[in-house]
């Protein structure tokens, strides 16, 4: 099982949903049940990202798994945020980039095997 979910076709689709529902207008934030959502998804979505990179280049013997784990994580929460910065229903915010860099580097205490 563990074999067809690191993967590259997980690693792309998983990258294709962030960019999907980053994109979509959401409702207001008050609407949700805990505070603090924001940060906490942000941080669990890009904390599942640089787990899977790095899973993937770690089973598939690639040197420098890590850093490439953090880095693509990194560099996808950044361009997201570069493009809502666009939008007239999203905004920029530079503690969202934060949050995915956490979450980057927290992914990456969980190397399977």
């Amino acid at each position: 099982m563990m074999r067809y979910l690191l993967s590259w076709g997980t690693i792309y689709s998983y990258t294709c949903l962030i960019f999907i529902f980053s994109f979509l207008p959401v409702s207001a934030p008050s609407a949700l049940a805990f505070p603090y959502y924001d940060i906490v998804l942000h941080f669990m979505i890009y904390m599942l990202l640089s787990f899977l990179v790095l899973n993937t280049l770690h089973k598939q013997g690639k040197s420098r798994s890590v850093m490439a784990g953090f880095l693509y994580a990194c560099l996808i929460g950044l361009i997201v945020e570069c493009l809502q910065f666009t939008m007239p229903y999203r905004s920029f915010e530079v503690a969202d980039i934060a949050c995915n860099c956490c979450g980057a580097g927290m992914g990456l205490l969980f190397k399977v095997g």
